[in-house]
């Protein structure tokens, strides 16, 4: 049956391939033809063999080329040493195969490569023989191998033990396809395959296995590797098969946990995975028993009388009673605190310890079986110590703050020379600062600000201090001034923040207008409460009267100045002003002076006199500066080259030369002479031709020199 194999890693193969992506139909005979034609030639075991592995190679790039996949996890451990338990008679193992997550090695007994390996192991319970039933959904093709049996107490042990690196690899060619489901109806044929501590193993192209442990014995430990040989994306299942009549230790899946508490805490002794329908027993220290479907046992206010070992007995629905397991219970007692302190007044430390716990947290946040504090008043704290078992004990203790003594002190700001009096209901003993001693009253004086404190003692031991201000006496000053009498005069006071006058007023400036020389007295409060006082005086002087007189009101230009005579009373000095802005010498100093206008029109002269404490008094006077004006007109002239009479010309004074227009007209009212020239005249002529004898008119126009307007209208006389 030699020929057999090499045909057989084809099939295996083919099952393999997806043959929608990038393999053909003719790709995959062509294979077939090659492997029949090498075993056809009668080519030796090894060697057909050695092509396995060329023709698994070759498959397995093809996958890895060809197909593009998702990558699974898996629920088996990744390798020997991190493989998990199972149980046999628990449901269904489903698990997604993994793809592309490496492989456990190559010729590994009948697997000549594992692919996605899921390692797991288990312990025989009852006696017998077990069969595993492993398929896979969608239908792939899956491999598997299994060692044992192995002995230790535990699987902890057993890895100790170095299992993993003691698993055969030997190939026993005669049985290199087993787990043929086949032959499920002949329980005298499954199995059979051992080589080296190799129980069974299978490399078919099949997507269901069987697994044969032929005579499994209570408490032996089996590993098994199964692998995705098709690496796609698959789910493998696996379970007792009903042709089993030995079953597995569900223990290791469901370990009995005991546990350690703290005395007035809730124990939790638990079976871990337990089984759907199973019962379990409990027994345990005080003639404890449990028996149900409850898989814990659950000890409120645990006591040292609770502690010890219980067992456990599973009781699977469908199969024999587990063996009896342990699990301890420890109850560790609760520490006993003892705390001290001590007492302080505010403002001070106070050490407080605890004892009888191995670490401590108090409430105040602070940690260690001594700490410092410094409570402003009487304060409970709370400490919590933790023995070496982390089990809890609470305990209180109470800093005692005494009251610092309440002082007392009159006046609380006080004016220098004034008594204080410090006191204290509780004090017995007082000290002042400054050397001023322990005489509970002082009077001090000062000059500048200054401050006192004095500390008081009461029998506790507890301290208190209160200040005391003592201001200087405020330094008033006060200022008078001189004024003529009915003026106001300003008197000002400085050195306080409020005033109180001899004449009733508040302000620190006060407006008098006193009629004699008068004393001010102002009392004056600094900003610390303090008085003062000062004294001043107004002085009134007496005012002149100014008058003067002068011959006549009224000048003309041509005899403009004008003497002034002063008949003042009281005055030492005076000042005039003539009011002719005009003129260079418009004021004078002058008792008696004289003035020469410089213009016609009106002057309001002034006078101011003063006397010696610059006391004045004025007076004025309205000087009239008039032009002497006069205008002629003649009446007739005659133009006859005798010299006399020749034009017709007005003359006049006071009239402004700028300012003069004249017009004439004959008997018909034509214009026939016009001048704006005083000193030319009519000559009796008209358009170069003597102008008959006769009445003409005249117009003229003119300003005088004070600025009025003047006009005048008439006739007069050609004489010929």
């Amino acid at each position: 049956m030699k020929w057999f194999y090499p045909l057989f890693f084809a099939s295996k193969l083919a099952f393999t391939l997806d043959l929608s992506i990038f393999v053909n139909r003719i790709e995959i005979k062509a294979t077939f033809l090659f492997l029949f034609c090498l075993t056809y030639n009668n080519i030796k075991q090894k060697y057909l063999f050695n092509m396995k592995t060329l023709i698994l190679k070759l498959s397995t790039s093809i996958l890895f080329l060809g197909i593009s996949f998702a990558v699974y996890s898996q629920s088996g451990g990744a390798t020997c040493q991190t493989a998990n338990p199972f149980c046999s008679d628990d449901p269904t193992y489903s698990f997604p195969a993994g793809v592309g997550s490496g492989s456990a090695g190559s010729n590994v007994g009948c697997l000549y490569s594992t692919p996605n390996p899921a390692w797991y192991y288990m312990q025989v319970g009852e006696p017998g023989r077990i069969n595993l039933y492993m398929w896979t959904v969608p239908q792939k093709d899956i491999d598997f191998i299994a060692w044992g049996p192995f002995t230790a107490a535990t699987f902890e042990q057993l890895m100790a033990q170095n299992v993993c690196n003691q698993l055969s690899h030997a190939y026993n060619s005669s049985h290199a396809i087993s787990g043929n489901v086949d032959d499920f109806a002949n329980t005298t044929n499954l199995g059979g395959y051992p080589a080296g501590n190799q129980i069974d193993c299978s490399y078919s192209a099949s997507h269901h296995e069987m697994l044969h442990i032929p005579n499994a014995q209570t408490g032996q430990w089996y590993i098994l590797l199964i692998t995705n040989y098709s690496n796609q994306a698959t789910q493998i299942n696996f379970n007792s098969h009903a042709t089993s009549t030995g079953s597995s230790n569900c223990a290791i899946l469901r370990p009995f946990n005991g546990d350690t508490v703290c005395v007035g805490e809730t124990a939790i002794l638990e079976v871990g995975n337990p089984v759907a329908g199973a019962n379990y027993t409990f027994e345990g220290p005080g003639d404890f028993f449990q028996h149900g479907p409850s898989h814990q046992i659950i000890i409120p206010n645990a006591q040292p009388s609770d502690a010890g070992t219980y067992t456990m007995v599973l009781h699977p629905p469908n199969s024999q009673p587990s063996p009896a397991v342990t699990a301890n219970l420890i109850v560790h007692p609760l520490p006993t605190i003892t705390t001290t302190s001590t007492a302080i007044c505010p403002g001070e430390n106070s050490i407080v310890t605890a004892s009888g716990a191995n670490t401590y947290t108090w409430s105040n946040g602070q940690t260690g079986s001594s700490i410092t504090v410094s409570p402003n008043t009487t304060t409970t704290y709370t400490v919590t110590g933790t023995s070496a078992h982390g089990c809890v004990g609470i305990s209180e203790v109470t800093v005692t703050v005494n009251p610092i003594p309440d002082i007392s002190i009159s006046p609380a700001v006080a004016c220098s020379g004034t008594e204080i009096i410090a006191s204290s209901p509780t004090g017995i003993n007082y000290l002042w600062s400054h050397d001023l001693g322990s005489d509970p009253i002082i009077t001090p004086e000062v000059t500048t600000v200054q401050t006192y404190s004095i500390t008081v003692t009461d029998e506790n031991g507890c301290k208190n201090s209160i200040e005391v201000t003592v201001n200087p006496d405020a330094i008033i000053e006060a200022f008078g001034t001189e004024i003529c009498i009915g003026e106001n005069a300003q008197v000002i006071a400085s050195g306080g923040v409020t005033y109180n006058w001899s004449n009733g007023m508040h302000n620190e400036t006060i407006i008098v207008t006193p009629t004699q020389t008068t004393e001010y007295i102002v009392t004056g409060t600094n900003e610390f409460g303090c008085q003062g006082t000062a004294t001043t005086e107004v002085v009134v002087h007496p005012k002149p009267t100014a008058d003067f007189s002068t011959p006549i009101d009224v000048v003309t230009l041509d005899n403009p100045e004008l003497v002034f005579h002063d008949q003042s009373f009281g005055a030492d000095y005076w000042h005039w002003n003539f009011g002719d802005m005009l003129s260079g010498n418009n004021t004078s100093t002058l008792q008696n002076p004289k003035h020469t206008y410089s213009a016609v029109g009106k002057y309001i002269t002034w006078l101011v006199v003063t006397t010696e404490h610059g006391c004045t008094d004025s007076t004025s006077k309205l000087i009239t500066v008039e032009s002497p004006y006069s205008f002629y007109i003649p009446s007739a002239f005659s133009p006859d080259k005798d010299g006399l009479n020749e034009v017709f010309v007005p003359v006049g004074r006071g009239v402004d030369r700028n300012e003069y227009h004249m017009i004439i007209f004959d008997r018909w009212g034509r214009l026939i002479f016009k001048t704006d020239s005083m000193d030319e005249g009519w000559d009796g002529t008209m358009d170069g031709q003597r102008a008959p004898s006769g009445v003409y008119t005249y117009r003229i126009f003119l300003r005088d020199l004070v600025g009025m307007r003047r006009e005048y209208n008439g006739h007069f006389v050609l004489i010929r």
